[in-house]
């Protein structure tokens, strides 16, 4: 930063100075033989339940991750889809998001920028091949 301020990095903090910190992950690319793959359900395996205390107002109380996909190697994107990812307390929450149409390659990407611990351990894809044509 141009301010002159010095940080110290430590897992511990969530945020920058005063800039939210964004935490980007994508997916590999999958793909099976160019065939059309059916996706019925995204679920991200998360260290749920990790909200900060607060009022229901403050950032990182109710977290959110986004979610969107790109069926064309990352040049085009989808909307955007919020899951949420377990108020303080929440530990069995689950992170998951059904319904997410067809492509013959797809790459998912998160995005988390609330200020709160982040840990991904795995991600489930749940799909159906469909048929050569």
């Amino acid at each position: 930063m141009a301010d002159g301020k010095i940080y110290e990095m430590w897992g511990g903090y969530y945020k920058d100075g005063d800039c939210t910190i964004r935490r980007v992950r994508r997916t590999a690319h999958l793909s099976i033989e160019n065939l059309m793959l059916f996706f019925s359900r995204l679920e991200v395996i998360i260290e749920a339940g990790k909200g900060l205390d607060g009022a229901s107002t403050v950032q990182g109380s109710d977290p959110l991750m986004m979610v969107r996909w790109s069926d064309d190697g990352g040049k085009t994107w989808s909307n955007e889809a919020f899951m949420l990812m377990g108020k303080i307390g929440e530990w069995r929450w689950r992170v998951r998001l059904t319904r997410l149409g067809k492509s013959r390659d797809r790459v998912f990407e998160l995005v988390i920028t609330d200020p709160i611990p982040v840990r991904i351990i795995d991600g489930l894809v749940n799909y159906t091949v469909g048929k050569q044509i």
